[in-house]
């Protein structure tokens, strides 16, 4: 899943005035060097889905090596009232097709 595809899932139309999203924790493990020249591979998915947040997990592989592991807890926010949202319905179906419950990396 691609992080904007995630986002419209919450704004369709990716206009910031109607951004339904806060990013409340950001973490990064950096585990391995990365080598200018040769590519790499991300993987996104979800990892943690609660009531009104969710952890997108990112994976940096290179050569078949995990390099950083990231996790970024966003929270469905509504602006005008100043609180978190519940995630129901059809959003949460959306994003239980992308969560991942392993605790591990996913392998190369």
């Amino acid at each position: 899943m691609a992080r904007n595809d995630l986002f419209r899932l919450f704004t369709p139309d990716l206009d910031p005035g109607k951004w339904r999203l806060i990013m409340a924790r950001m973490e990064i493990d950096y585990r391995a060097e990365l080598h200018y020249g040769s590519d790499i591979e991300l993987r996104t998915y979800l990892s943690r889905l609660g009531n009104s947040s969710f952890t997108v997990t990112q994976e940096a592989w290179q050569k078949g090596v995990l390099t950083n592991l990231g996790h970024t807890v966003l929270v469905h926010f509504d602006h005008g009232e100043k609180r978190a949202v519940p995630i129901e319905g059809e959003l949460r179906k959306a994003l239980e097709e992308h969560l991942r419950t392993a605790e591990e990396p996913t392998k190369a």
